[in-house]
């Protein structure tokens, strides 16, 4: 008798589902409401592409800026008196000051990199080999300050120098025959010269 009552009970709740109004796709979607917020949707992705464009190119821009600056003729000298001292293994009392002065750009420079205002693999891809040829006149340069100063005032560019010194890049540079092995290779030995 009780699987009857359940029967039944089960047969009317079909049979009132049955007889409920239908529901039609029309409905169920509310198309103004769809198109409003495709729309919505299709000017925040315009919006974010515009964004990240302009940072790219402010990125760009500070970038150029940069390497204007890092190779203005009185900078380049100063380059030049670390890797003098580089290769004497000294800093002589007449370039420590030049020394001094190139580093503190280059601190500059790799704060801006650490900030993001310049792209940091950028300046790592132009500038790695420079960077490496500084750790030796650095260690010397931070000797000598310790006389005056026991704290490292570029710590920036201390790890810049780290980050180049084992950057890896695709380029020519790195890749490939060293400067010396291509003046080996004359036009007539290139593959592909006729």
């Amino acid at each position: 008798m009780g699987r009857d009552v359940a029967e039944a009970t089960l047969g009317e709740s079909c049979a009132s589902f049955d007889d409920s109004p239908q529901l039609e796709a029309e409905h169920l979607v509310d198309w103004p409401t769809v198109i409003n917020l495709a729309i919505a949707l299709t000017a925040l992705g315009i919006s974010l592409a515009a964004f990240r464009s302009g940072i790219r190119q402010q990125r760009s821009a500070a970038f150029t800026r940069t390497q204007e600056f890092l190779l203005d003729a009185d900078l380049q000298a100063a380059r030049a008196t670390v890797y003098r001292a580089e290769i004497h293994g000294t800093i002589s009392e007449n370039d420590f000051s030049q020394v001094m002065r190139a580093f503190a750009t280059f601190d500059t420079v790799a704060g801006m990199a650490r900030r993001g205002a310049v792209n940091r693999n950028w300046i790592l891809d132009e500038w790695h080999h420079q960077l490496r040829r500084m750790r030796k006149p650095f260690e010397l340069a931070l000797a000598r300050r310790a006389q005056w100063h026991d704290f490292n005032p570029w710590c920036d560019l201390d790890d810049l120098i780290r980050d180049a010194e084992i950057y890896a890049t695709s380029r020519p540079c790195c890749v490939g025959p060293t400067l010396s092995e291509r003046r080996t290779v004359t036009p007539a030995s290139s593959p592909g010269v006729v």
